[in-house]
């Protein structure tokens, strides 16, 4: 049942939801551009296409505030309404990714998320020690290498 959850939400949807849940504390301001780092953010999810289970998934977050941050908390809780629905593992995170950059009205996010799919460790090519990683950049990740090396360090 849990899975299911949430699962008629859109991006905005969420977003709006916890801009209007979290109104008093959940962006600050800021005068830092020091990147922000959340790291090994334990989700699971479904799969759309098998209907299989995700999991071992460990979410790195990041963004670089313009003019807002949020407390680390709220980074985990997006991660885990995201996976509340049948996904692709990619598309979390680009789910992340958007609903961050609404938040936070920066384009500087990353995301990457490494996890196991039983679609290919219990079933077809039953391969146990396989891992999918994948890395959402926008922004300034996209194109500054030192920026991407801090982020994957």
């Amino acid at each position: 049942e849990e899975v299911f959850e949430g699962m008629n939400y859109t991006n905005h949807e969420i977003a709006q939801m916890f801009n209007k849940t979290f109104t008093d504390r959940m962006e600050f301001g800021s005068a830092s551009r020091d990147m922000v780092i959340v790291r090994d953010i334990d989700i699971f999810s479904y799969c759309e296409h098998h209907l299989a289970l995700m999991y071992d998934m460990k979410v790195t977050v990041a963004y670089i505030p313009k003019e807002k941050v949020i407390g680390l908390s709220k980074i985990a809780r997006i991660a885990d309404m995201v996976a509340k629905r049948l996904q692709l593992q990619e598309r979390i995170g680009t789910d992340i990714a958007d609903i961050m950059q609404e938040i936070l009205e920066s384009e500087d996010v990353a995301v990457v998320i490494e996890g196991t799919h039983s679609c290919m460790t219990a079933r077809g090519i039953k391969k146990n020690a396989a891992t999918t990683k994948t890395f959402t950049l926008r922004g300034q990740f996209q194109e500054d290498q030192s920026l991407q090396m801090r982020l994957l360090s």
